[in-house]
């Protein structure tokens, strides 16, 4: 059954759930480490845990859905359908359900239950380095990224390409990059500047943002979407087309990893299916598919 789970927060069982299945959603373990860490915070987000009955103890717990005030819904679900209809009701009860996130499975299985919502789906591909699903891995990332090729940067007025951390006095290149971004890996959403500006304002401060400049042009962006408990959602990857299959990407992205590998994290992403360059940066440093990740939007609010 589904139940609340705001009361029962600090119990292990959450984490020893999320060890072994946070790369599924990582945004459901980023709202679980928010309110553990500020337990009496404002309800900026609902969670629901599911236990495989009534009698049954916490640590039987196998499925986590998050819902937020803005209608987003996060899920990583029980492997049995039985009990979505329930998970359901809990989420029309709460408010409008405007967009549900997780692996293709779970996205469908919820949305399948409201047809009448008229949902527009897009899917992509679930990527995570070898080992970031298993609890019991000791190899390090910096094993991994340390095997890794990483090719000479183009050179401008004979300075090379620099990867750094972004910071606010970048605002304005980090919106327009990631417009470009939006408008051309997240063809699902309108760009509109205003809203992306607030988002960029949120990621410098929540996430890690990393850029690319060529002299004084910025040239490529990447990002963590969502920080977990054991895991980082890398996103908004971007680099210009102009400056393509010249080893920036990989020098980015490999930038933004060994921050991640420094706090023993896990690195997970999603990406297009047909967005090639991407995937070649990602194969080349050792990710691997492990699934379709969905995002559904509702047409249709309740």
């Amino acid at each position: 059954m589904w139940t609340s789970a705001r009361a029962l927060l600090m119990e292990e069982s959450i984490l020893s759930f999320l060890r072994t299945r946070e790369y599924e959603c990582v945004q459901a373990g980023e709202a679980v480490q928010s309110a553990r860490s500020v337990p009496a915070g404002p309800p900026l987000f609902q969670i629901y845990v599911h236990r495989h009955s009534r009698t049954a103890a916490f640590e039987a717990i196998d499925g986590i859905a998050v819902q937020w005030l803005d209608g987003a819904v996060h899920l990583i679900l029980p492997p049995s359908p039985h009990d979505d209809a329930g998970l359901v009701a809990l989420l029309k009860d709460t408010s409008n359900i405007r967009r549900i996130a997780g692996t293709k499975h779970a996205v469908m299985r919820i949305t399948g239950k409201m047809p009448s919502m008229n949902w527009n789906h897009a899917l992509f591909l679930l990527m995570q380095l070898p080992h970031a699903q298993s609890s019991h891995s000791q190899q390090p990332h910096s094993q991994l990224l340390r095997q890794k090729h990483v090719s000479d940067t183009p050179r401008v007025d004979g300075e090379p390409v620099r990867c750094v951390d972004a910071s606010f006095e970048d605002l304005n290149a980090l919106v327009s990059l990631h417009l470009e971004y939006e408008r051309e890996e997240l063809a699902l959403y309108s760009a509109d500047a205003s809203e992306t500006e607030m988002r960029m304002r949120s990621l410098l401060a929540n996430q890690i943002v990393c850029m690319a400049w060529a002299g004084n042009e910025a040239i490529g962006k990447v990002n963590t979407n969502a920080r977990g408990i054991y895991c980082d959602q890398i996103g908004g990857f971007y680099v210009k087309k102009e400056w393509r299959s010249m080893g920036i990407g990989t020098n980015l992205l490999l930038y933004l990893l060994k921050k991640i590998e420094a706090e023993g994290r896990h690195a997970v992403l999603f990406v297009r299916h047909d967005n090639l360059a991407a995937l070649r940066v990602y194969q080349h440093l050792g990710f691997l598919a492990v699934g379709e990740y969905a995002i559904s939007v509702a047409r249709q609010h309740i």
